[in-house]
């Protein structure tokens, strides 16, 4: 999604829906290949958070990062308290 606004001359875009793992590839080629771009990702569980914690150490580009929080729905959203009401134990470390 975000190549398609690039393509279209946009230089600083959010995508403003969870992201997609599987994408990551392709989100990191096209900040490579556009050195003007600013990205901003959403993040709504600790999977993609861990995954991003772990493997976009490795990038040299700059990437913006919303984090869902479940804000007692438990519909979407990382979980940072636990039903007692206290922090949940969900780390990234």
């Amino acid at each position: 999604m975000a190549r398609y606004f690039a393509s279209d001359g946009w230089n600083d875009i959010t995508l403003a829906v969870p992201f997609n793992i599987r994408e990551y590839d392709d989100l990191i080629n096209l900040l490579t290949e556009q050195t003007n771009l600013t990205i901003s990702i959403l993040i709504d569980n600790i999977h993609t958070a861990i995954f991003f914690k772990e493997k976009y150490m490795l990038a040299d580009q700059i990437l913006k990062v919303f984090i869902k929080i479940d804000v007692g729905l438990h519909r979407c959203g990382i979980q940072i308290m636990s039903e007692t009401g206290e922090f949940s134990d969900q780390k990234l470390n």
